[in-house]
């Protein structure tokens, strides 16, 4: 056993389950055809080799981060123009995940925190694309031609520190059907604008909850003093509201593509919105239905024979754990893209 410094990539294929349930022998030979006539070539060409085959995925190993991520690219365009030219439904698609790290050799079989990263990576990846940590991209970033999107630091299964991840994916072939849907896009106005680092995102969903809090505590110190310490949850939230509107104006000059399930990215619509109208939906869709957990323990806490200071103080902190427990984490989940106007 030793360890070592190497480029680890991760290869899945999106929707395994759901393409061998459709016509399990098709998407078999498709596969094949895939590993013999895409893959096989590329990473010899390349100096990578093959230390782990699953039945929907690959990991592969490479002599250099430059060398992983050319074959990287190069199999998604050439399956891009492949799934164009057959008009497979569904295509066959392949998420990929880069990753240069240390790790663990015992024969030819790899194994350490640096294969579970490309792992994770991979299945960040939208399908067609590829993610690759920092390291990777400080590798390649000045001696390829390519565009990589940074996505922030990302918390990654059984990782303990937080991973910087960038992303790549292919341009649409003149013609195809995702060329109708970028230039779809481009008609809305989202297309060609700027991308928003996710961390800023994060920082106005903070700033937000922050604003939002400061808005609720003045409508509380109002409510409690005009009915010495016992309000209603109604009149609470009536006379809230109006300033936590005014409070959301701030995020409409920022506009998203959301999908309603991060887990189906690959599969969902997604929809365009401004962040504040996000926001807000956030708080109203019965299907996710956060806000309203707080709903009763704000009304027991209004309702208890607490005096007006422990209320308060008690109300504060059942919102700031609900903005930093549901709200925040489940908002930025569901983000797809920002831009601003």
């Amino acid at each position: 056993m030793r360890r070592k410094l190497t480029t680890i990539v991760a290869a899945d294929v999106v929707g395994y389950s759901q393409l061998l349930s459709r016509d399990e022998q098709s998407a078999l030979a498709a596969i094949e055809l895939l590993r013999t006539d895409i893959l096989a070539p590329k990473i010899a060409a390349h100096s990578g080799r093959i230390f782990r085959l699953l039945g929907d995925g690959t990991l592969l190993e490479f002599e250099s981060a430059l060398g992983a991520v050319e074959f990287a690219m190069e199999v998604q365009r050439d399956l891009a123009e492949r799934n164009a030219a057959k008009q497979q439904d569904p295509p066959i698609l392949l998420r990929i995940g880069v990753n240069l790290g240390d790790v663990v050799v015992e024969g030819r079989e790899v194994h350490g925190e640096g294969v579970n990263i490309a792992v994770r990576l991979e299945a960040l990846a939208e399908p067609g694309g590829i993610c690759l940590t920092d390291s990777v991209h400080a590798q390649v970033k000045n001696r390829m031609h390519a565009q990589f999107t940074a996505i922030g630091f990302r918390s990654l299964k059984n990782i303990v520190d937080p991973v910087q991840v960038w992303r790549w994916q292919p341009l649409p072939a003149p013609g195809s059907a995702e060329a109708g849907e970028s230039r779809k896009s481009n008609a809305f106005g989202f297309s060609g604008q700027h991308l928003l680092d996710p961390q800023l995102v994060d920082l106005l969903l903070h700033l937000h909850a922050r604003s939002a809090q400061l808005a609720v505590s003045d409508a509380l110190d109002a409510v409690l003093a005009e009915t010495e310490g016992n309000p209603s949850f109604e009149a609470l939230f009536l006379r809230m509201t109006e300033q936590v509107h005014k409070a959301r104006d701030m995020l409409n000059g920022v506009r998203i593509e959301r999908v309603d399930n991060f887990l189906e990215l690959a599969n969902a619509g997604a929809k365009h919105q401004t962040l504040g109208e996000f926001v807000g939906s956030m708080f109203h869709d019965s299907k996710i239905g956060y806000a309203f957990r707080i709903i009763p323990e704000a009304q027991a806490i209004l309702a208890s024979d607490y005096g007006i200071l422990a209320k308060r103080t008690l109300f504060m902190a059942l919102l700031r754990r609900f903005h930093n427990d549901d709200f925040i984490a489940r908002s930025r989940s569901l983000i797809k893209f920002a831009y601003v106007e």
